[in-house]
């Protein structure tokens, strides 16, 4: 049988989208208080809270394309508390109080971009269903249960976390193969662009000016540089997230990883009675591979996963976005979840790339002697993180302490990645072992020991 080519075009954007640009005079930006690189959520919500902390401040954001062009437009939607590294990691190197008091804060970000969100009258399609991983096999359902104790051992109980039996997981979504479950209860969902569209909105009404389609060409303390302008700025932060490669201050500080999603076709009342989600929880399963969906507003499934390649030299290309073999893939693993999507039309795929920095640990920085600072770093998992890094980050430069000035990812710098093409060999042997150890388990019934003690070594986990 023929595989029908899955159509390249992103389902977030198919909205309307307001000209929110500003067309600027050589004086118009003159002697800037703040100048923020990047529109997406970091430089959005950055913007906005320096505005509430003071509405004095001269403030710009500088956008290479166009607002929420890279991951913060193109993403899976998922407002998680999930970080990209685990609570063990963040108490093996900063301590158990530490580890705590980060995973509290992203407990607090949820409820604060809901506060935010319904008092702006965005309206992006949030959904607060809570997020379940579903255990398909004995591997998986002990992973859960290994990591249920030491969630329990920190102190966080059923209302943060529960391991569900079969039949409570079925209750919410039927996927096949079905053991049992992980439910996150502090999880939402959202319509990514919406947010982003929003929050412009937002910062504009504040009297931030967003500058579109101007790429920086390089930034020190005091001025940014573009070929059309050198604007000055007493402060100046980086919140590109992937493209931060391509500035000398970054180089090596992050790799661009690309994530690629797929959409379905709005689906009948016949087919969601068979796959459930009616609270709209994100969802996932227990495998090594990362895999991620929601259904939608506007009732269809997108689902992305890893899966396509890192490219040398940390190359990004509008073409790497699109990738069918991958995309399709994408459309197989979502058909072996759920069978009765095996006659659905798939109408979008896109992809992008999302950072990782070389321990998984996101950044807040700021050096009040330069007026310099960034933020980023999240490896998939920005989408609410990217929240409580603005606010941090408009604390550090309002000289503001706070408890989120104080946690452990503020002023952390995780070490280089290694030059090519060790990075190219290294980044991509870790894919390839990802789907190596989900066979594995599959086809033995055996947890992948040695294979994921491998991909810890080499990710620094």
């Amino acid at each position: 049988m023929t595989i029908k080519a899955i159509p390249e075009k992103c389902l977030w954007n198919e909205i309307h989208v307001p000209d929110i640009s500003h067309v600027v005079d050589s004086e118009d930006c003159d002697e800037l208080d703040v100048l923020i690189i990047g529109a997406g959520y970091s430089g959005l919500w950055t913007a906005f809270y320096l505005h509430l902390n003071d509405t004095s401040l001269r403030i710009a954001i500088i956008e290479k394309n166009t607002v929420g062009f890279g991951a913060s437009g193109r993403n899976g939607g998922w407002c998680s508390t999930i970080m990209p590294m685990s609570l063990d990691s963040i108490a093996h190197r900063y301590g158990r109080d530490q580890a705590i008091a980060l995973q509290n804060a992203m407990f607090a970000t949820l409820d604060e971009i809901k506060y935010r969100t319904t008092a702006l009258g965005i309206d992006c399609d949030f959904t607060q269903g809570g997020s379940i991983q579903v255990l398909r096999s004995v591997n998986q359902v002990e992973r859960a249960a290994s990591r249920i104790r030491n969630l329990r051992e920190s102190g966080y109980g059923e209302d943060f976390y529960q391991l569900l039996d079969r039949e409570e997981s079925l209750n919410l979504v039927q996927m096949s193969k079905t053991s049992g479950g992980f439910l996150d209860m502090h999880s939402a969902v959202l319509h990514p662009k919406k947010l982003c569209v929003g929050l412009a909105a937002a910062v504009r009404a504040q009297g931030t000016v967003i500058i579109e389609n101007s790429p920086v060409l390089s930034y020190t303390p005091g001025q940014v540089q573009t070929q059309q302008h050198t604007y000055k700025a007493k402060v100046v932060l980086r919140t590109t997230e992937a493209f931060s490669s391509s500035f000398s201050q970054a180089q090596r500080s992050v790799i661009p990883l690309y994530s690629m999603m797929v959409a379905t076709e709005p689906l009948s009342t016949d087919i969601w009675s068979e796959i459930g989600l009616d609270s709209r929880p994100s969802f996932n399963d227990g495998r090594n591979m990362v895999i991620y969906g929601q259904r939608t507003a506007d009732n269809r499934l997108a689902f992305g996963g890893r899966g396509a390649p890192y490219h040398f030299g940390s190359k990004i290309l509008p073409s790497y976005d699109f990738n069918q073999m991958v995309a399709q893939g994408l459309r197989s693993t979502l058909i072996e979840l759920f069978p009765v999507l095996e006659r659905t039309e798939f109408t979008h795929h896109w992809g992008g790339p999302l950072a990782a920095p070389r321990d998984w640990t996101f950044n807040i920085s700021y050096d009040p002697l330069s007026g310099l600072g960034s933020a980023g770093g999240y490896v998939g998992d920005g989408v609410a993180t990217s929240n409580l890094a603005g606010r941090t980050l408009a604390d550090l430069v309002c000289e503001r302490s706070t408890e989120e000035t104080r946690l452990s990812c503020v002023n952390h710098f995780s070490k280089k990645w290694e030059i090519e093409p060790l990075r190219f060999v290294a980044v991509n042997s870790l894919t390839k072992l990802a789907m190596l150890a989900d066979w594995k388990e599959d086809k033995t019934g055996r947890p992948a020991s040695i294979i994921n003690g491998i991909i810890d070594k080499i990710s620094g986990g």
